[in-house]
């Protein structure tokens, strides 16, 4: 014979599972990754006095400014702001093909290396110290 009578169960909870999941959100919430799928608002708006950057890279770069020199977080600040951004080592070749603001800014600041050169809309150049953080970096093109 089959015994039909209710035997007691203990209930189950997905306690771990949701602990894990809040987790997740919370990781998620703070790193703010989930912007990463959200349009971005910033896109549209027009640059600011800055109409071109140029990363100047040479030998003498310290760590943390090779990793800004190199870091593609720069390069989207400046897409999102419709900045023009180009990096070049400071005995860079041929470039006869580059953009003509290119050209300037590595010919008057090629020795000064490592640096950041911008040019307004006016042509007028200015030449900083390149940034040792992707902070000072935004702060120097106006994307505070």
């Amino acid at each position: 014979m089959i015994d039909v009578s209710a035997s007691p169960q203990k209930p189950t909870t997905n306690l771990p599972a949701i602990v894990l999941a809040g987790l997740l959100a919370f990781v998620i919430w703070q790193s703010g990754y989930w912007e990463k799928f959200t349009p971005d608002k910033e896109r549209d708006q027009p640059a600011g006095k800055v109409a071109g950057v140029l990363v100047i890279k040479s030998q003498d770069m310290t760590v943390d400014q090779a990793q800004v020199a190199n870091s593609a977080v720069i390069d989207e600040i400046c897409d999102q702001r419709n900045i023009p951004f180009r990096a070049l080592w400071a005995d860079a070749g041929d470039l006869s093909n580059a953009d003509e603001w290119v050209r300037q800014l590595l010919s008057f600041y090629s020795d000064e290396a490592p640096c950041l050169a911008t040019i307004d809309a006016n042509g007028n150049r200015t030449r900083y110290e390149l940034p040792a953080s992707i902070s000072e970096f935004r702060r120097l093109v106006g994307a505070n």
